[in-house]
């Protein structure tokens, strides 16, 4: 009696400690060394999802986490707790995968309360795994912060020599009207609006990337607060000039935040001209656009050392960024470590999460 009594005891202060196996979200927990399983996420997990980057302070919305749900795994710690909501989402980490030329980790949040504590170190090698057990020879990339930078080398990422500038500014006083033709060129830009744009604008990513992304692209587009395609005239048939997209930018709101990406072009002045018309009329927020800073010419255009502008375009370097890759492990030659797609027409990835 004495030892059922026992049994009982070590239950009950387990079930008070950690969340335990629910329907539905929780039917795919991870046993972890730390000693709270880690657990597959699914839509349910949202409102929690949202908390927990709302509490430190990210920017991401309802809508952005859904995208990612329905687009990606996302994993993540519970823990029980004796806050008014019972059971606290303490920890995220996201992995998407891009067919098997490269997969991407994001979001790896840690409640503050609860860092230190192998969280980020169980959820970073159980995306590691997982993409593994996917695909032995996919490589997994990331996008690091400069604070972030030095925790990823021990799990085998590498730094790739490509960096992000996170660029910054407050509000816009460009009023350069919607639609707009690139100087002498037959290069029309305009707003996304005719019946065959997503699925040109689908080849065009994949073509540029080199990445099966489409669903992801697809979402964006359906979630976005603008969208700019540019147009070339490029083959001439029995109903005249058939227009070509060329390039495209993508904004998207965040709160008050305006966030750019993805941005992708030919050239750095089409790139300028997508970035004008995505931020005209944004007068009353910050807006954020994360640029590739191999594209020193349109870095150049959109920076400046002040804080004022007469044409909308200054933004400020709050950050530098650094695109990592853990290679698969047979890949020792350099050579060989080469991302999929036309780096030179990419100039801001979708986001964090998806590279």
């Amino acid at each position: 009696m004495r030892l059922l009594w026992m049994v009982w005891m070590l239950i009950s202060a387990s079930s008070k400690r950690f969340r335990p196996l629910t329907c539905g979200a929780r039917m795919d927990e991870i046993p972890n060394d730390n000693g709270i399983a880690i657990s597959r996420l699914q839509v349910d997990d949202l409102p929690a999802l949202l908390q927990l980057s709302q509490s430190q302070g990210w920017s991401h919305t309802k809508r952005d986490w859904d995208n990612m749900l329905k687009t990606g795994k996302t994993f993540g710690h519970y823990e029980t707790g004796d806050s008014k909501y019972g059971t606290n989402l303490i920890s995220c980490a996201h992995f998407t995968e891009f067919g098997k030329d490269l997969a991407s980790l994001g979001m790896v949040i840690v409640s503050q309360r609860f860092r230190n504590r192998g969280l980020a170190t169980s959820l970073i090698r159980n995306v590691m795994d997982h993409n593994h057990k996917q695909h032995q020879s996919r490589p997994l990339g990331l996008i690091a912060s400069t604070k972030a930078q030095p925790l990823y080398p021990r799990f085998g990422f590498d730094l790739t020599g490509e960096y992000i500038l996170k660029l910054t500014r407050t509000g816009c006083s460009s009023t350069t009207p919607f639609e707009h033709d690139v100087d002498d060129q037959e290069v029309h830009v305009r707003p996304l609006g005719k019946p065959e744009d997503i699925q040109d604008i689908i080849r065009l990513d994949h073509e540029s990337t080199g990445l099966d992304r489409g669903d992801v692209v697809r979402r964006l587009l359906e979630s976005s607060e603008a969208v700019c395609v540019a147009e070339v005239r490029e083959t001439e048939t029995t109903m005249g000039w058939k227009p070509s997209i060329m390039g495209y930018g993508v904004a998207k709101r965040q709160g008050e935040l305006l966030n750019i990406g993805p941005l992708i072009a030919p050239d750095s002045k089409i790139a300028s001209v997508l970035c004008r018309e995505l931020i005209a009329g944004h007068n009353d927020g910050p807006i954020r656009m994360d640029v590739f800073e191999s594209q020193r010419e349109f870095v150049k255009t959109i920076t400046s050392t002040t804080t004022t502008s007469s044409h909308g375009l200054d933004f400020l370097q709050a950050d530098r960024q650094a695109l990592m890759i853990k290679w698969p492990s047979y890949e020792e030659n350099s050579s060989a470590r080469k991302l999929p797609g036309h780096r030179q027409v990419m100039f801001c990835p979708a986001s964090q999460a998806w590279l």
